[in-house]
């Protein structure tokens, strides 16, 4: 897929994670169209390169992707990754955890660790979530 291709998708896939436009208040239509524009857009545009990008998708992985990162604040959360052969990947964090565990591990906080084993489990599943 090229940029614009997948900021197209992306911006489909979000709409899945909101409510729809009819059940909002007055005005959010609006307002929804004036963050694509004034925020999405370029952020996308700035983040991703403008050349053919592979994405979680293309990959194939039997991973489940992660539903905040594709579906809420992709613009913020998604990474721009170098994957083989000189090709650019857009992945979400679940896939680059997969792809990229030595690194992912190495950089994970050691805080948000502790809280991950307090919480939901031990230490290999925080950071291999």
């Amino acid at each position: 897929m090229n940029r614009d291709q997948i900021i197209a998708k992306t911006l489909d896939d979000m709409r899945r994670f909101e409510n729809p436009v009819e059940d909002s208040e007055p005005g959010t239509a609006d307002r929804a169209f004036e963050y694509d524009r004034d925020v999405f857009v370029p952020e996308m545009l700035k983040r991703l390169p403008d050349c053919e990008i592979t994405t979680c998708d293309d990959l194939g992985l039997e991973v489940e992707c992660c539903e905040s990162c594709h579906g809420y604040y992709p613009h913020y959360d998604m990474y721009v990754v170098d994957l083989s052969e000189g090709r650019k990947g857009w992945i979400c964090c679940a896939v680059r955890r997969v792809l990229f565990p030595e690194t992912v591990i190495a950089s994970d906080d050691p805080v948000r660790l502790e809280l991950m084993r307090i919480f939901g489990g031990d230490e290999s599943e925080g950071q291999g979530a």
